[in-house]
């Protein structure tokens, strides 16, 4: 994480085909999360063309500038997909929101529904409405990940740009990886799979292969099944996924 200054400066940062809007102290989006954003487009889209019967709802948790979730509409196929993302921060819900408008114009075009809301995953009422009153069929997130240790020793320009809480989580950095197991685990016991499908339900960005094995456990303790991890293009251990 030592690219932040230039793209703040810049005020912009490409990602996927989109030009995403930057700020302080949102946190930018890396290519490693593009990456695996293109990958996980090309794992659901042929699904998701075959089966459309309603629209596909997903939900970006921790979605700061919103670059996920644009990616996701803007590449899924035409009429397909419903998402919501969610943000603790004020200034990211914000920033999502001046990134939607940026690109209100090729959503149009696709009919893939974009929206932010300001919500922070640990109120009964997120849990409730998010979660158990109404089917999903994806949750994708990239949390904060970053230890106490591990930020210590991050690029001073990190620091100064980018919220710490956006970056680091207790738990050896996996306490919001383990709230939204247990969250997403609700809906699934509630509402199961609309379209029988070997997809995953989970999707979360991890900082690397210290933290597979108490994530494996943990959703293995909730029920979950296919547990895969995929490595970026540095041979390191990204995404956790899980159906």
């Amino acid at each position: 994480m030592d690219e932040g200054k230039d793209h703040i400066l810049l005020g912009t940062q490409p990602f996927y085909d989109l030009d995403i809007i930057t700020r302080p102290p949102t946190l930018i989006p890396r290519w490693e999360t593009e990456e695996w954003t293109s990958r996980l487009v090309d794992l659901l889209r042929p699904d998701w063309t075959q089966h459309q019967p309603k629209r596909r709802r997903i939900l970006d948790v921790c979605t700061g500038t919103g670059c996920i979730a644009l990616a996701l509409a803007a590449h899924l196929p035409n009429d397909s997909t419903e998402i919501v993302g969610l943000d603790i921060s004020t200034q990211a819900i914000q920033l999502a929101n001046d990134n939607l408008k940026s690109h209100e114009q090729l959503l149009e075009e696709t009919g893939n529904k974009v929206r932010f809301q300001l919500e922070d995953i640990y109120q009964p009422h997120v849990e409730q409405h998010f979660f158990r009153d109404a089917p999903l069929d994806l949750v994708v997130s990239n949390p904060p990940y970053v230890t106490h240790t591990e930020y210590a020793s991050l690029d001073p320009d990190v620091k100064q740009w980018e919220d710490r809480q956006a970056l680091v989580a207790d738990l050896q950095g996996t306490q919001l990886h383990r709230r939204l197991i247990q969250l997403v685990s609700h809906w699934k016991r509630s509402y199961g799979r609309q379209v029988a499908s070997d997809l995953p339900t989970l999707v979360m960005e991890i900082g690397g292969a210290h933290q597979v094995p108490v994530l494996q456990q943990e959703l293995d303790h909730h029920g979950f099944n296919n547990v895969k991890v995929w490595k970026d293009l540095a041979g390191k251990d990204r995404v956790v996924l899980a159906t």
